[in-house]
């Protein structure tokens, strides 16, 4: 049996991004859509919660309408602050790896664009600065907007 059928790789690199390039284009022109079905999907998820939790507290307790959705409103309102709660010890050690995490990367671009700047000839840095100096005059003058 041939083991390699699995890992073959079917599409190409260009097939890949162009089927990025697709997807983003689709998702950026539909966000709105996106965030109004997000937004409708959790408020029907809160409505579960909020219909579970009342049918569970009439079943257990015995109550009427109103003293059940009373002891329901404080229930998910003490549910609302244990998740805010939680989310705001979350949020600064988030912060702190995001930030650990780019800082890092950008480090290490940088050393990576300080090896091949040093292993450039003198003459193609040349080259590069009248290049960068040509298109900064064309972009002042404003031939290229």
């Amino acid at each position: 049996m041939n083991r390699n059928v699995f890992n073959e790789n079917k599409f190409s690199t260009t097939h890949k991004a162009i089927a990025w390039i697709i997807l983003v284009i689709i998702v950026y022109g539909q966000i709105d859509t996106i965030i109004h079905l997000s937004l409708e999907l959790l408020h029907i998820l809160f409505e579960i919660l909020e219909s579970t939790l009342d049918h569970l507290v009439e079943h257990i307790f015995h109550t009427d309408a109103r003293t059940t959705q009373i002891i329901s409103f404080y229930l998910i309102l003490i549910i609302a602050g244990l998740a805010s709660y939680i989310l705001i010890t979350l949020i600064p050690t988030g912060y702190y790896f995001i930030k650990y995490r780019i800082c890092n990367s950008y480090h290490r671009r940088c050393e990576k664009i300080s090896g091949l700047w040093q292993a450039t000839s003198t003459v193609n840095k040349v080259i590069g600065w009248a290049v960068l100096a040509v298109f900064s005059g064309m972009l002042v003058l404003g031939v290229l907007s």
